[in-house]
């Protein structure tokens, strides 16, 4: 199950690492948590590309919460094309995960992952009536 996550990029081009193949860009997680294989999307539900890797100085994370600030690699973006400083992104879940988050998975949830949830479901509410009534 893919878990909900709320990111920005920092606004300064000195957290752009590299523009593409894959985008290293820094970000801070805002809400929830986000993951390698995550797939991002931007406030208007665009598929933005995939999360490679997430690192933080020397060592690669399996997981980034929120308050963390990380080098994210970005499989698909050209930074300054797709992708700008000082965007926010958003992890992508299909209504399965959003089901299986809210009837099994509830109390593994923090509040922060709840944030982020209700944020993902006002993005794809737009697209899908669906996530309306999340």
């Amino acid at each position: 199950t893919t878990f909900p996550g709320v990111i920005r990029l920092f606004p300064d081009e000195r957290y752009v690492f590299r523009r593409s193949h894959p985008a290293i860009v820094g970000v801070e997680v805002l809400e929830g948590r986000i993951k390698p294989g995550y797939t991002l999307i931007k406030q208007n539900g665009q598929r933005v590309g995939v999360i490679k890797s997430i690192k933080s100085k020397d060592d690669f994370l399996q997981e980034a919460k929120k308050g963390e600030a990380v080098a994210v690699a970005i499989d698909g973006p050209i930074v300054g094309r797709h992708i700008h400083p000082g965007e926010i992104l958003y992890v992508d879940l299909s209504r399965d995960d959003a089901i299986r988050l809210v009837r099994e998975l509830r109390d593994m949830l923090d509040e922060s992952d709840i944030k982020a949830l209700k944020m993902i479901a006002k993005v794809k509410a737009r697209e899908d009536p669906f996530w309306a009534a999340l």
